[in-house]
């Protein structure tokens, strides 16, 4: 086939490239400008590889897409999952129109997941899954994709392929969670850097008591216990986000049952039962937990109480290996 490989310039993506080549395929390396990252290394990577190397500028589209809404998202007390919507709205659909431009028939990535008969599944290297990225993807875009490096079953066996074939960056350190980041030592510096203005406002208890203040929002997400300000008895967390108020709690008050889900994805189209036992993640890295999705009102029942649950995060649910769907967590209940 001829099939284009999206290089990002770190090992995952150069070692997915050599596998299309052993396999036979002509294969043209597609790089997106957005703006961040080391396409230098993609371009190294494509020489070594002595394959053709498009770059094409989408820093625009990302800034929009991603970028706005990572700034929106913490504006409103939420917790964002940037990866998913850069997934669905920049990479796959991006590098899709312009491997279809090339004359390409697929397009090839370095994420770790399996797509067979029935969609997506997890990968094989359980510590580098990563699944939970991809439940955004529309059918087009599943079907348009390839991910060689599925089977793989550790990044040493990643390495070793990169290696074989003489990648310069076979021994590259692995890439941050948010790529953008850049020189930010973390997410809230990188929002300042946005325009975005600290607002001061009160800490609470449940009952609206004022314990103290907080020079703004973006400081906090739900669930964090450090960096309060403020002291107790016993141990505090951010339980909620309102407005420009944080309400605090103790450990009890974060756990939650019920979890209404938006923007909901279903991939699994074969399964249209309207109430379905699923086991879900609402991190990349937490283990499944098993609940009762019901499809009629976006509501996912857990079977056990959950702790840190939070308004932006991704709700991904699965059987088993199989990646059936998911959604943007809307609110928590108790």
């Amino acid at each position: 086939m001829k099939i284009g490989i999206a290089l990002s310039g770190g090992v995952d993506s150069a070692a997915a490239a050599a596998l299309m080549k052993e396999q036979g395929h002509e294969v043209i390396g597609i790089s997106l400008d957005m703006g961040y990252g080391n396409l230098d290394d993609a371009g190294r990577v494509a020489d070594c590889l002595k394959i053709e190397h498009q770059v094409f500028d989408e820093k625009a589209a990302f800034q929009k897409e991603v970028i706005d809404y990572f700034v929106k998202e913490y504006m409103s007390g939420r917790t964002p999952s940037p990866c998913c919507v850069c997934n669905r709205k920049i990479k796959f659909e991006k590098m899709k129109e312009y491997a279809k431009r090339l004359g390409l028939e697929a397009l090839a990535t370095g994420h770790y997941a399996i797509k067979k008969e029935g969609g997506l599944y997890k990968g094989k290297n359980r510590k580098k899954d990563q699944s939970y990225f991809l439940y955004g993807l529309t059918k087009e875009q599943i079907a348009f994709a390839r991910f060689p490096l599925g089977e793989t079953e550790d990044k040493k066996q990643t390495r070793e392929i990169a290696e074989r074939y003489g990648i310069p960056i076979s021994d590259k350190e692995d890439s941050q969670d948010i790529c953008f980041l850049g020189e930010y030592k973390d997410y809230r510096e990188f929002l300042v850097s946005q325009g975005v203005t600290k607002t001061s406002g009160d800490i609470t208890d449940k009952e609206g008591n004022i314990l103290g203040r907080h020079k703004g929002i973006i400081e906090f997400t739900v669930g964090q216990r450090r960096g309060l300000g403020i002291s107790d008895k016993k141990p505090l967390f951010v339980t909620k986000i309102e407005g420009n108020k944080i309400i605090v709690g103790e450990r009890e008050d974060l756990g939650k049952k019920i979890i209404k889900i938006e923007n909901v994805n279903w991939i699994a189209e074969d399964i249209e039962s309207e109430e379905l036992d699923v086991e879900v993640k609402m991190r990349s890295t937490q283990e499944p937990v098993r609940a009762v999705y019901r499809k009629d009102i976006g509501e996912v029942e857990l079977a056990d109480i959950n702790y840190g649950v939070a308004a932006g995060q991704s709700c991904v649910m699965y059987r088993e290996e199989r990646l059936l769907g998911g959604g943007v967590i809307q609110s928590v209940e108790c």
